[in-house]
């Protein structure tokens, strides 16, 4: 099961098909959710609601596990809206940062 810690309460909800959906304190005005897909190779992917719907078009995806490789990602979400992405591939490392927009989106810094 996903589990997430937060100073706010924690609205998770299960939907069919295994994925477990968790709706985080907003940021910036953005409703923020993750979404954790057991079916495929334990995915995670997060989501802004903008205009009422999850904008799967503005996501940032993560892979935990990968069958077909040893590479695993983790990542890190914090409350000035920065995810921090953390990919391992055998002994090499890469963190990729991204940040919210004023608008909903997702960027990454450079």
């Amino acid at each position: 099961k996903l589990k997430m810690l937060s100073s706010d309460r924690i609205e998770s909800m299960v939907s069919e098909g295994g994925f477990y959906f968790a709706k985080l304190p907003p940021y910036k005005n953005f409703p923020i959710f993750i979404c954790y897909n057991y079916h495929e190779a334990d995915i995670f992917t997060i989501y802004t609601l903008r205009n009422n719907v999850l904008d799967y078009q503005n996501s940032v995806e993560i892979s935990a596990t990968d069958s077909y490789s040893d590479v695993t990602e983790s990542f890190a979400i914090f409350t000035d809206g920065t995810i921090y992405v953390k990919k391992n591939d055998g002994k090499k490392s890469m963190i990729t940062v991204k940040r919210i927009s004023k608008e909903g989106d997702f960027y990454e810094l450079k």
